[in-house]
């Protein structure tokens, strides 16, 4: 009963944006977890309580920062899902399971992965799986270039599918990513369109450990409809989400937004603000450094040291 509570803990302190906490209730968890007694509690709660652990593990630590140990903690979730054999948990390693490999921007993998997880749920009629496989796997390949009407319409109808399940945890972010791939396709009307709907059907959900992302999505938006007025905005959403990254200790949610804030200050001329703004975030990191975030964060740093000696 205490796993249990501690799991449950863990899933609740992930989604209210309280990461501290959800590592705390995650090692309690996992330090009671018997591999040789414990199996049995899939049969009785649906899911596999080290398991779930694993997933929202990876995702938690690299929104602390540290994502090459959210990597190896995906890599441990794939193979114990694979020791168990069990299709649910194998669908649920797949789909919500490969969200931190989107994170990561390693779409590749993230592709592979989805793929299996989506041909799963068809075969095995997971409801709760399928639209958000469906919904990732369209975003995966808008992001990796492959616009199509095809691959947006995945998006649209994997959204639909997974707000009927009822489950509201994520909507939030999967909405605002689909606005992110309208972006991406360079359909700025449809997604302004999308933005102004989920602004109005995101009322009345209360997670956050998406919040400063979700700020991030929607301050790029602003900025692709130019003008001093969007500029202003999308400098106060960047704030926030910088701000919000900060009170929850999500260093990589942070350093994204310090990224997208770095290069609107040097557009305007602000390349020292913008240096002392991405310098310290960029710095923190012990790890990573070879991901996308990394790579563009020490790029636009060298690149404001160069233009500031140029000065």
């Amino acid at each position: 009963m205490q796993l249990i509570a501690h799991t449950a803990m863990m899933d609740v302190r992930y989604w209210l944006g309280d990461l501290i906490m959800a590592e705390e209730q995650y090692l309690a968890a996992l330090a009671l977890y018997r591999e040789d007694e414990d199996f049995d509690q899939l049969r009785t709660y649906g899911f596999d309580m080290k398991a779930v652990n694993y997933v929202h593990a990876s995702q938690f630590y690299w929104m602390r920062g540290y994502p090459d140990k959210a990597l190896r903690i995906k890599r441990e979730l794939d193979q114990w899902c694979k020791q168990l054999n069990n299709p649910f948990m194998l669908a649920f390693a797949a789909s919500f399971g490969s969200s931190v490999l989107q994170f990561r921007h390693d779409y590749q993998e993230q592709a592979q992965q989805l793929e299996k997880g989506l041909l799963l749920s068809r075969q095995m009629g997971f409801g709760h799986f399928l639209p958000q496989a469906e919904f990732m796997l369209g975003w995966n390949r808008v992001m990796q270039g492959h616009i199509t009407e095809a691959n947006l319409q995945m998006i649209s109808d994997g959204v639909a599918g997974f707000a009927s399940t009822g489950s509201g945890v994520s909507l939030r972010y999967l909405q605002m990513t689909k606005v992110e791939a309208y972006l991406m396709a360079g359909d700025l009307t449809s997604a302004m369109q999308f933005d102004a709907q989920c602004q109005t059907e995101q009322r009345g959900y209360e997670t956050k450990v998406y919040d400063a992302e979700i700020l991030n999505i929607r301050a790029q938006l602003r900025l692709k409809t130019r003008g001093e007025a969007a500029y202003c905005e999308a400098e106060e959403l960047l704030c926030q989400a910088i701000e919000i990254a900060r009170k929850q200790r999500a260093r990589s949610w942070e350093l994204r937004a310090s990224i997208h804030y770095a290069r609107l200050m040097k557009d305007q001329d602000r390349r020292r603000e913008a240096l002392q703004l991405l310098q310290p975030i960029y710095d923190w990191f012990t790890e990573g450094r070879s991901t996308k975030d990394h790579t563009e964060a020490k790029a636009l740093l060298d690149e404001l040291r160069a233009s500031i000696r140029a000065a």
